[in-house]
């Protein structure tokens, strides 16, 4: 494959690789890179694909939670596994994997659960969420309309996994911040309300899930 070909199919796979992290819930994913000091900067910009009600976000949250942040890591190398045509050379897969376009950075926080809506999880577990975008040595990845979480921060969040890591269903719905036991939602989110008291909106989420259990029986 021609050195040029070789790059810009490397391009294209890097950009199908975050859309398959962002659990399709992207319509379109675009990505520019840029060169500041020792580092790549890779900006992503992505239409995030909205659920159109609270049913259809429980649905595709396998897991719902309130908890606190623990702790915040902006800099964890997740590989990039990436699947190659037969016109890919053993060299040139080496040395993409090898680079730093062969791994995504990601925020992952860890979350101390405090009240369990949906899934297996108990109160006093401890879980690790991803959230794609972060900075290393060699390379800084900002995405837009992303919120990271901050130690210390209370949330509720509406939980999917990807390649076996936590994380939320979208950027937008997928996480409520808790401010004072109020409700703070994402500008974009229609689904909630600023202001509700987090007992009051949980109970709510847990009577659309049990709603959405006693459809399920037959």
């Amino acid at each position: 494959m021609k050195l040029h070909q070789f790059r810009k199919f490397v391009t294209c796979l890097i950009v199908l690789t975050i859309a398959a992290v962002l659990f399709s819930s992207c319509s379109t994913v675009s990505k520019s890179t840029e060169a500041t000091g020792n580092s790549i900067i890779e900006k992503i910009y992505a239409d995030i694909i909205t659920q159109p009600d609270i049913t259809s976000l429980i649905n595709i949250s396998k897991i719902i939670i309130s908890g606190k942040v623990l702790s915040v890591d902006p800099s964890v190398k997740v590989p990039i596994k990436f699947d190659f045509p037969d016109t890919v050379t053993k060299a040139e897969r080496e040395k993409l994997e090898n680079s730093e376009e062969g791994y995504h950075i990601f925020t992952v926080s860890e979350v101390e659960v405090s009240k369990v809506t949906k899934g297996d999880l108990k109160e006093g577990d401890v879980i690790k969420i991803y959230q794609l975008g972060g900075s290393s040595e060699e390379k800084i990845i900002e995405l837009n309309r992303f919120d990271y979480f901050k130690q210390g921060d209370n949330h509720i969040l509406f939980i999917t996994d990807w390649d076996g890591k936590y994380c939320t269903v979208n950027p937008i719905q997928g996480d409520i911040k808790l401010v004072d036991k109020k409700s703070r939602v994402n500008e974009d989110n229609k689904l909630f309300q600023d202001g509700i008291a987090e007992d009051e909106l949980i109970s709510n989420i847990k009577a659309y899930v049990d709603k959405a259990k006693s459809s399920e029986k037959p």
